[in-house]
């Protein structure tokens, strides 16, 4: 059963997730927008490291390639009292089908919708039922007009020390994404699906929850020496997340999928992201690999889809995320345009 994991933010928090560039010298000073699954993988397990001997942690990563536990990526959600909305990434081909220019360029500014419209045809979803934002799609509910930004990109100095040339030791810029204050009770937070099969042993389930709680202690991302990565509080008390039971001939990746050679023809439209390819004095060259973004369209096989793999001998990219189904009309071929 896939069920939600509530990070609980304070306002103003800020976060550096590394960004993969083309100049290998500032490959980690841009940031993604959201908690990539890559990511928050990365972390479960040196949250565990921190404990656990070699043997116990590679027994935990088995379970993660195996597919007995599976994680999506973190997305945004909104607490309003005791209620929370969850928010979902906009599938791929939410634009392809829409004939208004005007419409297409307002979806083209959405990156996330609410799971009230993960049903509703993008042409429909400016029809007055929600609140539209700078990246999101917010239910119509008392309060959330005062949302303007679920985050918001800064730019802050920073001093790096462990280039290997003294003569960038110098400040330089890197980019952070910083969760806004709302007041009257709404706030922005963190979320995370996970699934864990009844054939994985007590002990990785324990150790699961675990590394998850000791997110509220180690944090989140990079610069966490400059303030960013706070996590107050894990929560796995929040509402149950409303998982689509649609029938449907396709799926969509809820977080980075690394699809083998025979998988790859079944991901029908999709947007590529690149991981891996820095070195340091502390790492080996990394290699790189194409991952396949949050919200694709994919075959709805019925088989399980994604590999996680190595960078490096200290270093593995978790590419085999939950996916749920999508609407068909996602995937269906249009002629009507």
């Amino acid at each position: 059963m896939i069920k939600a994991v509530l990070l609980e933010l304070t306002p103003n928090s800020r976060f550096h997730f590394g960004k993969a560039s083309i100049d290998a010298n500032t490959a980690l000073a841009d940031t993604d927008e959201f908690l990539h699954s890559d990511v928050l993988f990365s972390a479960l397990v040196n949250n565990l490291a921190q404990v656990k001997d070699k043997a116990f942690v590679d027994e935990f990563v088995a379970c993660f390639e195996r597919r007995g536990i599976k994680i999506s990526s973190g997305f945004y959600c909104i607490k309003e009292g005791d209620n929370y909305e969850y928010l979902l990434p906009k599938p791929v081909t939410a634009t392809n089908f829409i004939k208004e220019y005007s419409k297409i360029k307002a979806v083209k500014k959405i990156q996330f919708i609410p799971t009230a419209l993960w049903e509703v045809s993008p042409e429909n979803w400016f029809n007055g039922s929600c609140i539209e934002t700078k990246r999101a799609l917010l239910p119509k509910k008392d309060g959330f007009e005062r949302i303007e930004n679920l985050y918001t990109k800064e730019i802050v100095p920073n001093l790096v020390k462990h280039k290997p040339d003294d003569n960038a030791k110098g400040p330089f810029s890197i980019a952070v994404i910083q969760i806004p204050k709302i007041n009257n009770g709404i706030s922005i937070h963190f979320y995370f699906l996970y699934e864990i099969n009844d054939s994985v042993p007590e002990n990785m389930k324990s150790a699961f929850k675990y590394a998850v709680d000791m997110i509220a202690f180690n944090g989140l991302g990079g610069e966490r020496s400059s303030g960013c990565g706070f996590v107050e509080r894990v929560n796995w008390d929040g509402p149950e997340f409303p998982i689509p039971h649609l029938s449907t001939g396709f799926t969509t990746n809820l977080g980075l999928l690394i699809p083998d050679k025979n998988e790859f023809d079944n991901c029908l439209f999709y947007k590529l992201i690149t991981r891996g390819g820095r070195k340091s004095k502390e790492i080996e060259q990394l290699k790189r690999v194409r991952m396949i973004s949050e919200g694709a369209i994919i075959h709805n096989t019925g088989q399980e889809f994604g590999r996680t793999v190595a960078l490096s001998s200290t270093h593995l990219r978790y590419g085999q995320p939950i996916c749920i189904n999508i609407p068909q009309f996602y995937g269906d071929e249009r002629t009507d345009k």
